[in-house]
């Protein structure tokens, strides 16, 4: 039963890894795209440009211009977008690459939780911190205050009966 779950678990990562690359793939091709308009618009706007001065038109030249403006600045936010949603696949990618390494007894690729670590105290004794450490095998944060949260929580733990039921 054992092994039939961590099969499934195992699937799940991998099914998971393929839907991201797949993300990812797509979104990287939606910025080459917009990239491509982004520098075409731009340069329609130069030409828009340069036929005010040239042109009898300047009125339609003018609003030709401010068209192309104003398209050019909605490629860039949704170039951005793209560029947001790619970035988002990678971790992502990046994520469940580190659980299917992790299922496989690797190290975890986040922080082992070493600078917490102190000869002075239980947690050098009880493998609270560093590699191979309980933090090492809980920790999944992305930010430092998190980082620093999980370590507190580790540092200190509940204690009382009662509060660790309310939670």
């Amino acid at each position: 039963d054992t092994n039939k779950l961590m099969d499934n678990i195992r699937d799940f990562y991998t099914k998971q890894i393929e839907y991201y690359k797949q993300i990812k793939t797509c979104a990287e091709a939606k910025s080459k795209h917009f990239s491509i308009l982004r520098l075409v618009c731009f340069l329609e706007m130069g030409v828009s440009i340069y036929q005010c001065f040239v042109t009898d038109h300047l009125t339609v030249q003018i609003v030709i211009s401010v068209f192309f403006l104003i398209f050019f600045l909605w490629l860039i936010k949704r170039h951005d977008k793209i560029q947001r949603e790619r970035d988002w696949a990678e971790q992502m990618l990046f994520i469940n690459k580190n659980e299917l390494e992790v299922l496989a007894n690797n190290p975890s690729a986040f922080d082992n939780g070493q600078a917490f670590f102190s000869t002075d105290s239980y947690y050098y004794d009880l493998d609270i911190f560093g590699e191979k450490s309980l933090y090492h095998l809980l920790n999944r944060t992305g930010t430092n205050l998190g980082a620093d949260a999980l370590a507190g929580q580790l540092k200190n733990p509940l204690l009382d009966i009662e509060t660790i039921k309310t939670q």
